[in-house]
């Protein structure tokens, strides 16, 4: 307690960089806490005795508590553990609204602020399929296509997640006051920054990481090249986690930055919401929006025309390849998903864990055990590949 108080002190008063903050929460004996807080005052020239540093930090905690705010420190019971793949230190989460929230499985939408017509209405599509799945939908507040995917969350009662770039208290921009409002209610609104934190554009690519690090992939509705949105779909391929880029009909450079993706095999496109199927189900009671939503394709099949895209002829080259056959014996999602990666391809191990979103890897030895033994697949040493693939 005396440590989280200190590191609350250090954080809210920006009197350590987020490394150090993280440091002085991993000490687990006095001796570690010592070496390290004898560091921190000598980097940062602190001259207040550490007693008075851990009273004024609960009083800040106390504080922040009284405001409705929730603060998280890393290596407690309440730190989400995807978090710990950020590259970044993220030493204190502050977080208002419903703090389990920060657990589920989620998808983070990110995009333009100043989407097209045709990109709010493929990414409302997106948003729809996700939600049906039951996946939490996250994204930054911000206009455009984060704003888009956060209404339709609540134009159905389901919950989402901002992930803002100042502090839980302000609202940013002021346009989407609602989403504020509603997110702190019925969803929640997170922060790794503290109170009288002002919007600054050399925050925004930490929020993203952020954005990335709790969500299990990320999928990118409509950028152009050099978009902010990258730097989540960045972060997130970094962790090893999947991109989704939704396609576009024709030659439009409004979405430039995500079909790059897509063409150095980086992200997988998205034509059909069963493209979504890779990831399984998502932790949300989603039978009500099932219901309402359906499943629905974003670009229906056209006549004589049964795998091709908008805007392309259908002997163009896939840019990922597409679920032709459906001869997959199974009807679980997850050896689903491991059946249609390797319709094509030979894989390692953990770039099917990659391609099908499942990052528990003693669920998918099981996976890949059993579908060896039915003779479905054949382990090659370095790689797995179907039985019967040409």
């Amino acid at each position: 307690k005396q440590l989280q108080a200190a590191a609350t002190w250090l954080w809210h008063h920006k009197q350590a960089g987020a490394s150090s903050v993280k440091a002085l929460l991993s000490a687990k004996t006095e001796e570690q806490y010592a070496g390290i807080w004898s560091k921190i005052c000598q980097k940062h020239e602190l001259l207040l005795k550490f007693e008075h540093i851990v009273s004024q930090g609960e009083k800040i905690y106390e504080d922040y508590l009284s405001k409705g705010i929730r603060l998280i420190y890393a290596y407690s019971e309440d730190y989400p553990i995807k978090l710990y793949g950020v590259r970044n230190p993220i030493p204190i989460l502050s977080v208002r609204g419903n703090t389990r929230l920060l657990w589920q499985r989620q998808i983070a939408i990110v995009g333009s602020r100043h989407a097209t017509d045709a990109g709010l209405s493929l990414g409302t599509l997106s948003v729809h399929a996700l939600m049906s799945r039951g996946f939490l939908i996250t994204s930054g507040g911000a206009l455009g296509i984060d704003a888009m995917a956060h209404r339709e969350a609540m134009r159905l009662g389901q919950p989402t997640l901002v992930v803002t770039a100042t502090d839980v208290t302000k609202i940013y921009p002021k346009e989407n006051e609602d989403i504020f409002v509603y997110a702190g209610t019925h969803g929640a609104i997170v922060s790794q920054y503290p109170c009288m934190t002002p919007p600054k554009r050399e925050l925004f690519p930490s929020r993203n990481a952020l954005m990335a690090g709790l969500s299990d992939a990320t999928c990118i509705v409509q950028c152009r090249e050099k978009s902010g949105a990258l730097y989540t779909a960045q972060a997130s391929l970094s962790m090893n986690r999947p991109v989704f880029v939704v396609a576009t009909s024709g030659f439009n450079s409004a979405h430039e930055g995500g079909l790059d993706l897509v063409k150095k095999q980086k992200a997988c496109l998205v034509s059909s919401a069963e493209d979504f199927d890779c990831l399984g189900r998502g932790g949300q009671d989603a039978t009500g929006v099932q219901m309402e939503l359906g499943v629905q394709m974003l670009y229906p099949p056209q006549d004589g025309q049964p795998d091709s895209m908008p805007g392309f002829p259908t002997s163009a080259k896939p840019l990922v390849n597409k679920q032709k056959s459906d001869l997959c014996p199974y009807e679980d999602a997850l050896r689903r998903a491991i059946y249609h990666t390797l319709e094509h391809t030979c894989l390692g191990r953990e770039e099917i864990a990659r391609h099908v979103g499942c990052f528990d890897l003693s669920r998918l030895n099981e996976a890949l055990f059993d579908m060896e033994c039915d003779g479905v697949i054949v382990n090659l040493g370095g790689g797995y590949r179907l039985e019967n693939m040409d």
